[in-house]
């Protein structure tokens, strides 16, 4: 699910950037044409002109910030999915971690100490002597008890 969302995050965030780059480019070429009609003759038309760009370079401007904060909220959400699914991530490895000393554990392949990685886990040890119950061994059931 999250790795759509990052997915889907990430192509607006490209999007964005090619938006952003082409606001650029015509804010640029309109102040081009600015400096070539000042430099040619100053008729009415050439103000005109003028201050067309002008009026045009100023809504590109507000554009420009709309999609620079749009990129800015674009890319705390893309963090905060990549830093959710990294967490998921992690939890899910010490879960496998956990599941497999817990097999390791029931087979007495090692033992339920002070060693113990989950020694100090209260519910490790409940399930420990539920299954430990459930198979009907007593013995290890005592052990873990005292």
């Amino acid at each position: 699910m999250s790795e759509s969302k990052i997915k889907h995050v990430n192509t607006a965030l490209k999007v964005n950037s090619y938006e952003l780059k082409r606001i650029q480019a015509r804010i640029e070429d309109n102040n081009r044409s600015i400096k070539k009609y000042l430099k040619s003759n100053t008729s009415i038309e050439n103000k005109t002109e003028i201050e067309d760009l002008l009026s045009f370079n100023r809504f590109l401007f507000q554009k420009q910030r709309e999609k620079q904060v749009e990129k800015l909220n674009l890319e705390t959400t893309f963090k905060s999915l990549l830093l959710t699914e990294i967490d998921n991530e992690q939890e899910w490895i010490e879960e496998e971690r956990k599941m497999d000393c817990f097999r390791l554990t029931l087979n007495k392949s090692i033992d339920f100490n002070i060693n113990h990685p989950y020694f100090n886990d209260s519910m490790f040890l409940s399930d420990l002597i539920s299954e430990f119950e459930r198979r009907e061994d007593f013995e290890a059931c005592k052990a873990l008890s005292s």
